[in-house]
């Protein structure tokens, strides 16, 4: 009886096991085009040559149809690929062109854009970037492609924020600034996070639950070594100036680009007061009949 017990739960196993396989066999053979691992999730996702820190690609058919990945590269860097992974052909390498943001006041790391031209008749979703062309892809992280519907914004303002840094604590001054901004007529802000205090995270926390803040982490300080001077002196021991405020609002302009009729850029302390209007719709309406 014990034996009969054993036999049934063996082919019971062997049944299952073949129904797995024909299952995997039995798949498009794109299937595995689909199934895409190693997913990066940003910003600020270095490469393995710690020279090249990824921190979003964007969708940009504005000139001509490519991929704008906003990145911090050392200027030693001269030459990055990036792998469309194409739905119908497997995956396409492209080499980037190198466009430097000129505000890099003599860092050694540099915000680049990399401009990567879409393949023709590629029906991709992800897109990958390395810079050592021997490297196994497989091992590299993809970043998902989002396409904002370009023209339907859902804002009027939008303001981006250089990032907080040094366990920033001053809660009066967070509050003012969202609250004024409110009244002027921005319908989000955009902060970039690299420390504060707790009192600031429980009020950047109830922001974000009302709908008015989106809070970006920035750990640009576990991955080189920032100053808070804006330019490079011979004989300062920093790669990149001012937290990487450059690369931060950079990426805040894109990533608001097709949500927001305006973006403005501002530190926590600036507040853009019209003199002659109640609000910033009022100042644009006068200015664009004139």
């Amino acid at each position: 009886m014990s034996c009969s017990l054993k036999q049934k739960f063996i082919a019971c196993n062997l049944l299952v096991l073949i129904f797995i396989l024909l299952f995997y066999l039995l798949q498009p053979k794109d299937s595995k085009m689909r199934y895409v691992p190693n997913i990066a999730i940003g910003p600020l996702i270095p490469l393995q040559d710690n020279k090249t820190f990824i921190i979003a690609p964007y969708y940009d058919p504005r000139d001509s149809n490519l991929i704008r990945i906003l990145a911090i590269v050392h200027h030693t860097v001269k030459h990055i690929f990036c792998v469309f992974y194409c739905k119908q052909f497997s995956y396409v390498h492209v080499m980037a062109e190198i466009d430097i943001v000129r505000d890099g006041f003599g860092f050694p790391f540099e915000t680049v854009n990399l401009l990567c031209k879409i393949p023709p008749d590629c029906d991709y979703n992800y897109i990958s970037v390395y810079s050592n062309r021997s490297k196994d892809i497989s091992q590299i992280p993809m970043f998902e492609i989002s396409k904002d519907p370009i023209g339907s914004f859902s804002a009027n303002f939008m303001v981006c924020i250089s990032a907080f840094y040094g366990k920033f604590d001053n809660v009066l001054q967070v509050i003012q600034t969202i609250e004024m901004y409110k009244l002027l007529g921005a319908s989000r802000v955009t902060i970039y996070n690299t420390s504060c205090g707790d009192n600031v995270d429980k009020v950047l926390k109830y922001y974000t639950q009302e709908g008015v803040l989106e809070v970006v982490p920035w750990p640009i300080d576990k991955y080189l070594k920032t100053s808070t001077t804006w330019k490079y002196v011979q004989g300062l021991n920093s790669e990149i100036g001012y937290y990487g405020q450059i690369a931060s609002l950079n990426d805040c302009m894109y990533r608001n680009m097709f949500k927001s009729e305006y973006v403005l850029l501002n530190d926590i302390d600036e507040i853009i007061i019209p003199v002659k209007y109640w609000d910033w719709p009022t100042l644009m309406r006068n200015l664009k009949k004139q």
